[in-house]
């Protein structure tokens, strides 16, 4: 049981190692996560509390340097789970802060995309506007030409 419960908590170590170290998105890294740790609630504890449960059956039948290694190794089996378990916990801690960190520069990025649309079609309306007052200026500059002709021949047509 006790290589069982020792294998059990290897392989997870091997899956949280193969998860952190995917090239998949944050979310599916916290999904896979959070069943790992659901796995370690379930399984790990049963596994753990088999042994347990055996230590304590053979404990009274064996001698005291026998009781001695045999806690060792229990104490050694709960050390790895615990240790396990709290790897689990900080890489879905630091996905979930990494997720929500993500979000925010989505949302950030949103915005300043808007705000770069809202600056171009202004900037599009002051073209516009650039253009109208191009032609009005040209129109007030025909008219000023043609006025000054018609005054100098109106003052030639008096003298």
């Amino acid at each position: 049981m006790y290589q069982q419960s020792m294998s059990w908590c290897e392989n997870m170590a091997v899956k949280l190692d193969v998860c952190c170290n995917s090239d998949e998105s944050v979310e599916s890294k916290l999904n896979q996560l959070n069943d790992l740790l659901t796995q370690c609630s379930d399984e790990g504890t049963g596994c753990v509390q088999t042994v347990r449960d055996a230590v304590a059956n053979v404990l009274t039948n064996t001698s005291t340097s026998g009781g001695s290694a045999i806690n060792n190794a229990l104490s050694e089996l709960v050390t790895y789970f615990r240790t396990l378990v709290d790897k689990i916990s900080s890489a879905r801690d630091e996905m979930e802060a990494t997720l929500a960190s993500s979000n925010k520069f989505d949302a950030s990025s949103e915005k300043l995309l808007e705000q770069l649309c809202d600056a171009e079609d202004e900037c599009n309306g002051l073209t516009v506007l650039q253009s109208t007052l191009a032609q009005k200026m040209l129109h007030a500059e025909r008219s000023k030409v043609c006025f000054v002709l018609y005054a100098q021949n109106f003052y030639c047509c008096l003298r």
